[in-house]
């Protein structure tokens, strides 16, 4: 333009030109390890680039990390990778107002890891684990990490650098683990050198059941590996409430007694062997039914208001008393009676004539635990009604006799007498051990209707038949 007074402007031509082509940077990767990968870059122009600026993917995450080299470098290399895993790394060039012009994307995967881990030694406790490690650019210490296939959590151990081996011990027997070596660098960064998976070996102690009673279980084991074992714990199932009872064993003995069990009932019984932290690892389980119950219970003496029972018992031990428990047909629930240890016969009375009774025998034993001994039910006999007889009827009175083959229980009589022109009964009581009375103060030349009814401490037992009789004129 030419710039005229006044500021006029006139066009003195107009023309197109195309600017140089700009030298594409030729980014490449030169070297590759399993934990490193070596960039080179080249730029034929590079106005006002003051550094370069390197930004590597972190995998999993998604995000970057960035290095800054200065201009006059023109490569560098990417430490502290995993290896066997694909990486993007971008090359920035960095100008002296902060723009940054990206140069070139490129990607690279690393070498899979030199490292080998390797199980050396499986018994039924530990593992032990060896690795190696051609590559160990910035390693301070090593980590296993074991699982727990209880929980589905790790247990961690750390290693020292100089070490390649480690043994992992507390384990259960016969059980698979996942086993992970990782390399520990500056700033927590954890690399993985191998993951594994190793199964121990069978728990070499064995359970075995060796006397059984018919209230009493001995187990014996015998244990080839005792490392870190404190003591033995023997737990037994409970087959009323599904619960584990525990014994502790001091670490000297292999052998125990299990014993207030039930007669003829499986047990389940876990040998456990307790180490140093509580830990506890299972040397075996096994199932074992005690013995049919020894003592018998039977019924000797039935009468209409009592039974009587009797038990013998072969083994009493820890017994000290023992309860019969009998059911009441009228409410579902147990009388209880409580023998001295040394009876073994005792009579339950009282009660009501041709019933079927539950009769339950249990030795009670130390700390209140009550072993069945055994189980009957038993009928109490027919009642035998009241032979009633008129013996003398005068114009005031009627005597009357009965007699009861069997009067178990009975307290008292009552006689009731009909009363005259209204419908209703006059009961006269009568102790238990008379057999007959007289009624008197009656009306001449009149019916009357009598019936006696035995009488125990509890109920009215079955009446006599009604008879009627007449007084004399």
């Amino acid at each position: 333009m030419a710039v005229k007074e006044y500021g006029y402007q006139g066009v003195l031509g107009v023309i197109t030109s195309t600017t140089a082509a700009q030298s594409l940077p030729d980014v490449r990767v030169t070297t590759v390890t399993s934990s490193t990968i070596t960039v080179t870059w080249s730029v034929t122009e590079s106005e006002g680039v003051t550094s370069y600026r390197v930004r590597v993917s972190q995998p999993n995450s998604g995000m970057f990390h960035e290095t800054e080299v200065d201009d006059r470098s023109n490569g560098m290399t990417i430490e502290h990778l995993d290896p066997d895993t694909e990486y993007e790394i971008r090359v920035m060039a960095v100008k002296e107002n902060g723009y940054q012009d990206l140069l070139r994307i490129i990607t690279a995967t690393t070498a899979p890891a030199a490292p080998s881990v390797q199980v050396t030694t499986v018994t039924s406790s530990s593992i032990t684990v060896t690795w190696s490690v051609t590559e160990s650019e910035g390693v301070i210490a090593y980590r296993v990490m074991v699982s727990n296939p209880r929980s589905g959590l790790f247990h961690e151990n750390e290693v020292d650098v100089s070490a390649h081996e480690t043994t992992v011990d507390q384990l259960d027997p016969d059980t698979e683990y996942e086993i992970r070596v990782m390399a520990v660098k500056e700033y927590g960064y954890q690399g993985v050198l191998g993951v594994i998976t190793s199964t121990t070996a069978p728990v070499a102690p064995s359970v075995q059941v060796t006397t059984v009673t018919s209230s009493s279980i001995t187990v014996t084991w015998s244990v080839t590996e005792s490392e870190g074992v404190i003591a033995y714990r023997v737990m037994v199932s409970n087959p009323r409430s599904g619960l584990f009872h525990e014994n502790e064993v001091d670490v000297s003995a292999h052998e125990t007694t299990v014993d207030h069990l039930d007669p003829d009932t499986e047990y389940e019984i876990r040998v456990m062997a307790v180490k140093e932290y509580g830990y506890q690892g299972v040397l075996g389980v096994i199932t074992s039914t005690t013995a049919p119950v020894a003592p018998s219970v039977q019924v000797t003496t039935v009468t209409s208001s009592s039974i009587t029972v009797t038990w013998s018992v072969t083994e009493s031990e820890g017994v000290i008393a023992y309860r019969v428990m009998v059911s009441n047909p009228r409410s579902g629930l147990f009388h209880e009676n409580e023998v001295d240890v040394s009876a073994h016969e005792t009579t339950v009375d009282h009660l009501d004539p041709d019933t079927e009774y539950e009769i339950r025998v249990m030795a009670v034993k130390e700390y209140g635990y009550q072993g069945v001994l055994g189980v009957i039910t038993s009928t109490t006999a027919a009642q035998s009604l009241p032979d009633v007889r008129v013996t003398t009827v005068t114009s005031s009175s009627i005597t009357v006799t009965w007699s009861v083959t069997e009067s178990e229980g009975v307290t008292s009589y009552r006689v009731r007498v009909s009363e005259p022109n209204s419908g209703l009964f006059h009961q006269i009581e009568v102790d238990g051990g008379a057999h007959g009375t007289t009624i008197e103060h009656l009306e001449p030349d009149t019916e009357y209707e009598l019936q006696v009814i035995p009488e125990t401490l509890y109920r009215l037992l079955t009446p006599s038949e009604i008879m009627t009789v007449k007084t004399t004129q």
